[in-house]
């Protein structure tokens, strides 16, 4: 049958380092997914969000991936570090001393990323030119692609994932994003004003007796503020709302359930993608000796929104702490080499500006107006600026809207960019 679906995969050694002739090597997989009838379709690549998180396993009911399986092959690559890419765990730390894992760590960004996917496309699938489908962080790695190879993409789709290209502080970078916090926990609290009385019971609570987790981890006023990433997704203000409805033990409300408090523990990711941890804010630090210095840690403790020792108190976003790397127990070997990074000056540049600028390669962006993660401002700077450029700006979709409305986003500006070719 024509529509028989064929699954492919590959797993490959490449350097740690690209631009080093002795480096170690590690594994890099990837799967490639076509219809029978396209085994010789050109490819879209599809660059997964985080960083620290591996490409999607259960692709069947993805509007997104079926719209473009009609007519292409894709490959999902699992970003070095994460899935089958010979992931990071906490087992790191005790392969290597302290030195050797923030070697290991800062080869990890986007620019060893694009290395990695010229590898695959010049050496596996040996193709002059492919296409990329890049979601959230996917799409700074799309741009650091642009800047280093852009002859090899053929036209690229970004969904909520237009880099700060033109922001040369990552603290400037997270002043805007906690601004943005607040307004969406203002808009929650305002869908919902019952939960500030039910958030004050659970932080008096927290505060009392941090709650010790059966893993030595600690449950603390801030670790329990850490849930608040979920207000950037789709229908995010009803899913905190609800995850809010039942957290005590009985009705004397003097006791947490452990029912709501593995729900926190499960809720977050960063024990089990400690990249997205570690190295979150060096996503930002484009050579120029930038230096990440804790930036959103600094702004929660600046501004007395996110203080909770005062009420009303806001929830936190995609912000890293660095006490974290305390209260999360597989994140406490990774502290020392945290703080490393986030002090470290001399870093790669990921992006060529007068590239970016003239650029020729069709790009079709999907842009949110109340995306919490990307700035909306910071990403229109770098769509005025970036060459051969389209977007389609949504006035209420969220970040997760390829996920959520992959039908009705991908078959628009597909045909959008097979236009421009």
């Amino acid at each position: 049958m024509s529509d028989e679906i064929i699954i492919k995969e590959y797993l490959k050694k490449v350097p740690l380092n690209h631009l080093s002739n002795s480096s170690p090597k590690i594994e890099l997989f990837c799967r490639e997914i076509y219809l029978k009838k396209n085994k010789k379709a050109d490819i879209f690549v599809f660059l997964q969000g985080g960083p620290g998180f591996p490409s999607p396993r259960d692709i069947s009911n993805s509007s997104s991936f079926k719209a473009i399986l009609k007519q292409f092959r894709i490959v999902l690559l699992d970003q070095r570090g994460t899935g089958k890419s010979q992931k990071i765990g906490p087992e790191l730390c005790g392969q290597m001393n302290q030195k050797e894992a923030v070697d290991f760590f800062i080869h990890h960004r986007a620019d060893q990323i694009v290395y990695d996917l010229e590898y695959l496309r010049d050496n596996v699938f040996k193709v002059k030119k492919w296409f990329l489908l890049a979601q959230s962080y996917g799409g700074f790695i799309t741009f650091t692609y642009l800047s280093f190879f852009p002859e090899a993409i053929k036209g690229a789709i970004l969904c909520g994932g237009l880099p700060p290209l033109f922001q040369t502080s990552v603290k400037d970078i997270y002043g805007q994003l906690t601004s943005f916090i607040a307004k969406r926990n203002l808009e929650f609290f305002q869908a919902h004003p019952k939960d500030k009385l039910q958030v004050k019971k659970i932080l008096i609570l927290l505060k009392e007796d941090n709650y010790k987790l059966p893993d030595g981890g600690i449950l603390s006023p801030e670790r329990f503020l850490d849930i608040g990433s979920i207000l950037g997704s789709t229908n995010g203000i009803n899913q905190l709302h609800y995850f809010l409805d039942d957290p005590f033990l009985n009705s004397k409300e003097d006791k947490l359930s452990f029912a709501f408090v593995k729900t926190v523990i499960d809720r977050t990711s960063f024990e089990t993608n400690p990249i997205y941890a570690v190295l979150h804010e060096s996503i930002y630090c484009d050579g120029n000796k930038m230096v990440s210095q804790w930036a959103a840690d600094q702004w929660l403790k600046k501004k007395s929104i996110f203080n909770p020792q005062k009420m009303p108190v806001s929830f936190y976003g995609e912000t890293i702490r660095k006490n974290m790397f305390s209260e999360y127990r597989m994140l406490k070997p990774f502290k020392n080499i945290a703080e490393t990074i986030a002090q470290k000056s001399d870093w790669n540049n990921l992006y060529d500006l007068n590239k970016i600028n003239n650029n020729t390669v069709p790009i079709e962006a999907m842009v949110y107006k109340t995306d919490y993660y990307v700035n909306y401002e910071f990403s229109l700077e770098t769509l005025k600026n970036t060459g051969n450029a389209k977007s389609w700006i949504h006035d209420t979709w969220q970040h997760d809207s390829l996920r959520t409305q992959g039908g009705n986003i991908i078959p628009k500006l597909l045909k959008r960019i097979l236009k421009r070719i």
